[in-house]
């Protein structure tokens, strides 16, 4: 399965269009040399008293504290909650038992992917080494949900016959989902240069309206969420392992050290 999770990631990233990349290297070399050495040291003194007073109210703040901790942490449409011990009380996601491979984890009324192609501003990608998504949701023009039937190196997820799970985000909208990982260990990783985050356990994810509030609640299975600077996507299975990446470790109660 992290084969299969690998060459997912690899066909996302060649549909990734950066555009072109300027060479803007003989602009800077000769803005540099038109400034005299004090004018250069200048802004860099500047970033470091702010980065510092920013430092010093973030450790006095818990509130500031808090929304630093969330800046670096997050990657846009997903939060990632490590300081809050209890999961707010909401409903678990309806399960419904109507034929549809999405019933289970509460999903309703399947479109067609090119309906959700032409329902949203952004793209909606889709790994080629999957094959065509067997059914599509549109959640509220901020995400597009795609699943794949459980087969061979795809095991069901918990609950259903949804062997992956893949969520398009648009980066712009209001976050759509939050992760509780209170006590779960997480990674930061880089894939190709885009921010990644890794959970290898099972964890609370909640839903969230345009206002931010939790509407319904669900365990999710380990699951990589990548920025790819255009979309933000989530991939939920039953992978065995990390895919290959630079990685910087987030312990369980990285960001809460009380017991």
């Amino acid at each position: 399965m992290a084969d299969a999770l690998e060459r997912a990631l690899r066909d996302l990233a060649a549909a990734v269009d950066t555009g072109p990349v300027p060479d803007v290297a003989p602009a800077v070399l000769a803005r540099l040399r038109e400034q005299p050495r004090a004018a250069r040291r200048r802004p860099w003194l500047r970033i470091a008293i702010a980065t510092l007073v920013l430092a010093l109210v973030a450790a006095a703040v818990p509130d500031v504290r808090s929304a630093v901790a969330g800046f670096i942490r997050d990657l846009p449409g997903v939060l990632f909650n490590t300081s809050e011990k209890h999961v707010p009380p909401v409903p678990p996601v309806p399960r419904r038992v109507n034929g549809s491979l999405g019933g289970p984890l509460g999903l309703t009324d399947p479109i067609t992917l090119q309906a959700a192609r032409s329902s949203v501003s952004f793209r909606v990608l889709v790994p080629e080494s999957l094959g065509a998504p067997d059914e599509v949701y549109l959640r509220d023009e901020r995400a597009v949900t795609m699943l794949w039937r459980a087969r061979t190196g795809l095991p069901p997820l918990a609950g259903s016959q949804v062997g992956a799970m893949i969520d398009v985000i648009d980066p712009a909208a209001a976050a759509i989902f939050e992760k509780m990982l209170y006590g779960i260990g997480f990674q930061r990783l880089v894939i190709d240069g885009h921010q990644a985050r890794w959970i290898a356990a099972r964890h609370p994810l909640l839903v969230l309206d345009a206002h931010g509030d939790p509407v319904a609640r669900r365990d999710a299975a380990r699951t990589l969420v990548i920025y790819t600077g255009q979309v933000t996507v989530r991939i939920e299975s039953h992978t065995s392992a990390c895919p290959d990446a630079e990685v910087s470790e987030t312990p369980a109660h990285a960001d809460n050290p009380d017991p």
